[in-house]
């Protein structure tokens, strides 16, 4: 076998030293070369990926339960001006109340300040405080029918005279207090364990948890064909605003869908978090224009449904805040442009196809030359983005002043349905997320027109169950 002679220097102050290698030794240490350079630029591509993780991660940030949280520390706020309504700023208080159940005369006798009695005769003057309290020996009222029978030769059974508008069918609470535990129960996140307690201690009724449960079913029952009228306003709307987030069903893992209009919140527990739960929520005739975010469950349903699409750009400028973030200039350039053509696209909202043609022709030009950036995160997102300006779901909202250019309406329609989640924990089965659904839809869309279970509630429940 070939030997060959290598010079090595062994130190500044030494002669060169040369060693014999073999060819076979030549070629080991070639491709230990080559495997060292190998792990070095692995090396610095997890370097890279590790600085990119410190930037997500700051140590603000803390995980709980595998869920991130921020870290605020210690030290008292410093806010910029004095607490509190500015100078010149008409104040507020409680308004008068708009009638007196009872006057009471509360004499001075002595001085409260120095208790003694050396008090004038006359009275110099009398003053009205007013003190709204609810009285502690609150009692439900309770009202016995005497229900006549008689016998029908027609049927041949006997029958009596239903109370409609005063009791649900089997129902031994009044409409007043069944929509009550409704109330509390998907406004106010009050838990099963917490209605009872509350209800004995201010109205002294007696139930149970159980008993709550069933009014819940009862209600969901009566509420069926309203529901189904409020699905069908929703269709009717001009624009809708679709989200979804999670859910959990005895410990399992689902999605809370809801789609929410102006009028109109629509929710559903389901398995699935793809296309297929807002087109059956939808329908495929439905009208108007469907504003999300860029969930690719939601480019499936556009292209199922053939609806104009508008696609949020709150989400879409916080992609490109954190492309800025991570990813340098190029990064930077794709913010800044977006940011602009958004800025100049909602002075101009409302004006037509005319406008909106020229903003995503102006925004195809601007963002065409980051489609070849360096980073392959912007490449992809700058790729994506004008296709989806190719398709008009950027702009929609210039075209139609009924549509909003951000998610947010459906982002605040979730929120209390999160706090629900995190207070009780989800659903204990499948009916029970079922009757969340159309409880939630009912009670939520009656404070998007502005009604109140306890004033509006009773008319409808009257009405719908029947």
């Amino acid at each position: 076998m070939a030997a060959s002679e290598v010079c090595f220097l062994l130190a500044p102050d030494q002669e060169p030293e040369t060693i014999v290698l073999t060819r076979e030794e030549r070629r080991k240490l070639w491709r230990r070369y080559q495997e060292l350079e190998a792990e070095v630029e692995r090396l610095r591509q997890v370097e890279g990926e590790f600085r990119e993780y410190k930037k997500r991660h700051p140590e603000t940030v803390g995980v709980k339960n595998g869920k991130a949280y921020t870290l605020t520390p210690n030290g008292r706020n410093s806010p910029k001006g004095k607490p509190g309504g500015r100078v010149g700023h008409p104040g507020r208080s409680r308004p008068r109340p708009d009638h007196v159940d009872e006057q009471v005369d509360v004499p001075v006798r002595a001085c409260p300040r120095c208790h003694g009695t050396n008090l004038s005769e006359a009275v110099q003057e009398t003053r009205s405080r007013f003190v709204e309290d609810l009285p502690l020996d609150l009692a439900m009222r309770v009202t016995e029918y005497l229900l006549e029978r008689r016998y029908c030769r027609d049927c041949r059974q006997l029958v009596e005279a239903p109370l409609d508008g005063i009791v649900l069918p089997g129902a031994r609470l009044g409409l007043n207090v069944m929509l009550l535990v409704g109330w509390m129960k998907q406004e106010l996140r009050l838990t099963e364990a917490a209605i009872p307690e509350l209800l004995e201690t201010v109205l002294g009724l007696r139930v149970s948890e159980g008993e709550v449960i069933h009014v819940l079913e009862q209600l969901t029952e009566a509420f069926g064909p309203h529901y189904g009228e409020l699905v069908a306003a929703m269709r009717n709307a001009p624009s809708r605003h679709l989200d979804s987030t999670s859910w959990r069903v005895q410990g399992e893992n689902r999605y809370l869908w809801t789609v929410t209009t102006l009028r109109e919140g629509i929710y559903a527990v389901t398995r699935s978090n793809g296309h297929e739960v807002p087109l059956e929520l939808v329908g495929t005739e439905a009208g108007g224009t469907d504003v999300h975010d860029r969930h690719s469950a939601f480019t499936t349903l556009a292209r199922k449904t053939r609806r104009p699409q508008q696609d949020c750009w709150a989400h879409i400028l916080q992609d490109a805040k954190e492309l800025a973030e991570f990813y340098g200039p190029e990064g930077e350039g794709i913010e800044t442009v977006l940011r602009e053509v958004y800025h100049e696209a909602k002075g101009v909202a409302g004006r037509g196809e005319a406008e909106a043609d020229r903003l995503e022709k102006l925004l195809a030009t601007r963002l065409e030359p980051h489609a070849f950036a360096n980073s392959s995160h912007c490449r992809k997102f700058v790729t994506n983005l004008l296709k989806r300006n190719e398709w008009g779901w950027l702009f929609r909202f210039v075209v139609d002043p009924q549509v909003e250019p951000t998610n947010n309406r459906a982002e605040r329609g979730l929120r209390p349905s999160v706090i629900a989640r995190k207070i009780g924990g989800g659903s204990r089965s499948d009916r029970g997320a079922e009757r969340y659904g159309i409880l939630t839809s009912v009670f939520r869309s009656w404070r998007l027109r502005g009604w109140h279970p306890l004033r509006e509630g009773r008319a409808i429940l009257q009405t719908s169950h029947g």
